[in-house]
């Protein structure tokens, strides 16, 4: 999915809000945990003269609501941790985070980057498409999905055998 210059963003995770800065959104929200990162991506947005589009906030990505009434596009580019004593909290939030997004963002498109193939399985949601891209050195996938009103879907087939392995060596 491409993003038009002038369409309403989310940016889940905005941490110095550059992606926000770059795409010149008509209406840009960006939300970060961090209070430190939002305070930057304030001043970022200053300096690149785009404070008037956009807005920071901090706040909890399986507590999101859609920022605006119409369909916009909802990015993030979550944690992925690197063990896996890291991975199990990250495939609850994961999977809270897509509850939450079907159950608010009907409509909208949600595009996730991630290093962890594991994690986008936590989200029980099918992409629409995805591409193979790099994180610097780190291999990733940008999933991209239009998201439909409704439940999740049930734990797909392929991640059995991921789910079956946190739950032993938790």
């Amino acid at each position: 999915f491409l993003i038009p210059e002038g369409a309403s963003i989310l940016d889940l995770g905005c941490g110095t809000g550059d992606l926000l800065a770059g795409l010149k959104p008509r209406r840009g929200v960006g939300v970060d945990f961090s209070e430190e990162m939002v305070n930057i991506a304030r001043d970022n947005a200053r300096r690149a003269g785009v404070a008037h589009l956009v807005s920071f906030s901090t706040g909890d990505a399986a507590e999101i609501t859609p920022p605006v009434a119409e369909p916009g596009h909802l990015v993030t580019n979550p944690p992925y941790g690197e063990r896996l004593g890291e991975l199990l909290p990250l495939v609850f939030l994961h999977h809270r985070f897509a509850r939450q997004v079907k159950a608010n963002f009907a409509d909208w498109t949600l595009s996730v980057f991630t290093a962890s193939p594991e994690l986008l399985l936590a989200l029980r949601l099918s992409p629409d498409n995805k591409y193979a891209l790099y994180n610097g050195q780190l291999e990733a996938t940008l999933a991209n999905y239009k998201i439909a009103p409704g439940e999740l879907r049930s734990i797909s087939k392929s991640a059995e055998p991921f789910a079956n392995r946190l739950k032993k060596n938790a």
